[in-house]
């Protein structure tokens, strides 16, 4: 039966035990580690949970599936086990499920855990190192015409009309302000005199 509930504690990712906790297979996503210039795989690690001690109705359907053996006789050995496992676990001494780990009592009465197995990952570290393509050449959407030109064809493209137009704006002010400026000297330098509105001289 121990080697039926190692099977649930893989499949389920849990075990509850009622009376002491639970322990869960906890997972820890991949990590990038910078200096190596590779990312970790996802690992796992038991945990063990002293809150949680409740096995639901899945966990006996699942003992009584794998063990041909009634729902209420799967519940009365579990409950037997569970009690016996917890009337063992003693101060400072504990006691060891085979296969599974053991179980101690700190000063204060708490239940500690011990794994006896670490999860092993099946994934290895893939190296990340970072490519930089500065004359790369790849595709882009422009607009709202649903077109796709390349990086190489948007570079040598001629300038669009709202760009001429901006040209032509600046080109037109340089010009008035060119004009206004030899009106300007004209007027301030004219040896004649400034001429009035009407064009008669004072």
């Amino acid at each position: 039966m121990i080697a039926l509930l190692l099977q649930y504690l893989r499949q389920k990712q849990q075990l509850p035990i009622p009376g002491i906790g639970s322990i869960v297979v906890e997972r820890v996503p991949a990590q990038t580690d910078f200096v190596n210039k590779q990312i970790l795989p996802p690992s796992y690690h038991l945990r063990f949970d002293k809150y949680f001690d409740s096995p639901d109705k899945d966990f006996f359907s699942f003992l009584a599936a794998h063990s041909n053996l009634a729902d209420f006789e799967v519940m009365k050995w579990y409950n037997e086990w569970a009690y016996e496992l917890r009337a063992n676990i003693k101060p400072q001494i504990g006691h060891t499920v085979e296969g599974l780990g053991s179980f101690t009592k700190d000063e204060s009465g708490d239940i500690q855990f011990k794994p006896a197995f670490n999860l092993v990952p099946f994934l290895r570290p893939v190296v990340a190192e970072r490519i930089i393509q500065s004359n790369a050449t790849h595709t882009v959407l422009v607009g709202n015409t649903s077109k796709e030109y390349t990086t190489e064809e948007i570079m040598n493209m001629p300038p669009s009309d709202s760009d001429s137009k901006e040209v032509n704006w600046q080109r037109i002010a340089w010009i008035l302000a060119l004009i206004a400026l030899v009106f300007l000297l004209w007027h301030l330098f004219n040896p004649t005199g400034n001429p009035s509105p009407t064009g008669i001289r004072y």
